[in-house]
């Protein structure tokens, strides 16, 4: 549905129907073009995308093709191989006006139709009422212990660490027999990066339930960053107390906060000349000023990228590397970090920068965010956006961010009908063209919301549990995906089929389909 893409099918087929492409001239095989297309999936109108260009360019080339004297067919593609049948006649009851711009109900066709799945529906999490805070002492924005959110994020970790200790069989595809669930067949899908995306990472991690990490990494945001450059500050400035203490509570030198204040404590000069006094009393004081020392004489005589490579394959004690350390305490998603920074060090070297005073200086400013691909082998929960699962699928998929809308994008370069532009700064201020213009954006976005809902849906092969926060103010729930969702409760292939159980929280959940087998 990319307009680029379709310029490019243009440029390599625009001689296929006509002069010496056209029928009668022997060919050793004939032309053929086999073009796949789902406009139901296409959810990038930020790069371009959109659905109806999929619907035009196949009547034009079905007129061309016919025109030349082949045979052009449309074939629709109905049948899922993925999902299981309680899963996909869930998507068929929320999509009964189909998936924009079409306007027919779905209707899939099951390929596995001996095997049996369900839909799970939470309550909404609902915020209780918040206490006055004083904003000299908590931050705001800061989420309360006992807010909706964490609630959720709580209930989503305890669920996964039950329906791995329970055994839930999924289906394993590859080796075509059913298995327990293990964390890697967990999936769970949001809107946005934002707060119940870094609360269910940290709900997962206290559970101490595998995790894959964030599927974007802001570079200079991630502390795997702020340990790294902060050896090279220690050893351009060894009397720089501040870093120096984050350097010794970093995996680096791994001295615990009682330690280093003891170290730290009633010093009559600096923290280094302290560590080196001191390393005798303390083996983890010990094994810190040995790395330091070494990373202080290094530093004069390598350059950043070696130096950086020499310092993270050294060994401690326990012949642990101090990579190692580092993905030991930080996760798997450090991993991707770190080897993000040591490319940055090297293209910053191919730049001219070869020592360690310029390389700090560029880094202080750098903006860099790396995308990290989650394979689904490492047996890890992966959370990231319905966006970046796009092609991808699991046994089990969480969708805990079903209440917020689309939102009217705020920008006023507003497009209109036939393609030409309006500026206009706020919907007071809308004539009719411009009114018209952002009623017409406001519905492609509401489409397309629509399409992203489907997209994250059919990710689930076995089983799909829908859940979220209740929005403040009951007209935001208009229009969001639990609404569309709660309005299939009531279709007449799902209605019959629904359960009461009990629901993370001691709460109700309502199930549509059979119960996971153990």
């Amino acid at each position: 549905t990319a307009p680029d893409q379709w310029d490019i099918v243009r440029a390599l087929t625009g001689e296929f129907f006509s002069g010496a492409g056209a029928p009668g001239r022997e060919r050793p095989l004939p032309r053929s073009l086999f073009v796949v297309g789902d406009d139901k999936q296409s959810i990038y109108s930020f790069q371009g995308a959109d659905p109806l260009r999929l619907h035009a360019e196949t009547e034009r080339y079905l007129a061309e093709i016919e025109a030349a004297g082949f045979a052009g067919l449309p074939v629709p593609l109905t049948s899922s191989w993925r999902s299981t049948v309680e899963v996909l006649a869930f998507v068929d009851a929320v999509f009964t006006a189909g998936v924009p711009p079409g306007v027919e109900a779905l209707a899939h066709i099951p390929m596995r139709s001996d095997h049996e799945g369900c839909v799970d529906l939470w309550p909404l999490e609902r915020e209780a009422k918040s206490e006055e805070r004083d904003a000299w002492t908590a931050p705001l924005d800061l989420e309360a212990e006992g807010s909706a959110t964490k609630r959720l994020a709580r209930n989503i970790a305890c669920e996964i660490a039950a329906l791995v200790e329970r055994g839930d069989a999924v289906f394993d595809k590859d080796e075509r027999v059913w298995r327990p669930a293990t964390p890697g067949d967990v999936l769970i899908l949001v809107r946005k990066r934002g707060a119940l995306f870094e609360e269910i990472l940290r709900a997962l991690k206290h559970a101490k339930i595998p995790v894959a990490g964030a599927d974007r990494l802001a570079l200079s945001e991630h502390i795997v960053f702020d340990d790294l450059l902060a050896l090279a500050r220690f050893a351009l400035f060894p009397a720089d107390d501040l870093t120096l203490a984050a350097l010794l509570r970093s995996p680096f030198c791994d001295v615990e906060d009682e330690s280093l204040y003891r170290l730290a404590r009633s010093r009559p000069g600096s923290l280094w000349q302290a560590l080196q006094d001191h390393a005798d009393e303390a083996p983890e004081w010990r094994g810190a000023a040995d790395l330091l020392s070494s990373l202080i004489a290094e530093a004069r005589e390598r350059r950043p990228f070696e130096l950086y490579s020499r310092v993270l394959g050294l060994r401690d004690a326990a012949g642990r590397s101090m990579r190692a350390r580092l993905l030991r305490r930080l996760g798997r998603e450090a991993e991707d970090a770190l080897d993000e920074f040591l490319a940055q060090v090297l293209a910053a070297e191919g730049r001219g920068v070869n020592d360690l005073e310029s390389l700090a200086a560029a880094f202080a400013s750098l903006d860099i965010t790396v995308k990290r691909e989650l394979e689904a082998g490492r047996d890890e929960v992966r959370v990231m956006t319905a966006h970046g699962a796009k092609g991808l699928e699991a046994p089990i998929v969480f969708l805990p961010e079903t209440t917020t809308t689309a939102g009217a994008r705020g920008s006023p370069l507003l497009e209109t009908g036939d393609r030409g532009f309006l500026w206009s700064t706020s919907q007071k201020a809308d004539c009719e063209a411009s009114r018209e213009a952002r009623e017409l954006r406001a519905r492609k976005e509401t489409e397309e919301s629509l399409r992203l809902l489907y997209v994250a849906l059919t990710r689930a092969r076995d089983r799909l549990i829908v859940c979220g926060v209740e929005p403040g103010k009951p007209h935001l729930f208009q229009g969001s995906w639990r609404d569309h969702i709660d309005r299939a409760l009531a279709h007449p292939a799902i209605a019959p089929r629904l359960r009461e159980l009990e629901a993370p929280g001691g709460q109700r959940l309502v199930r549509f389909g059979a119960d996971p087998a153990p």
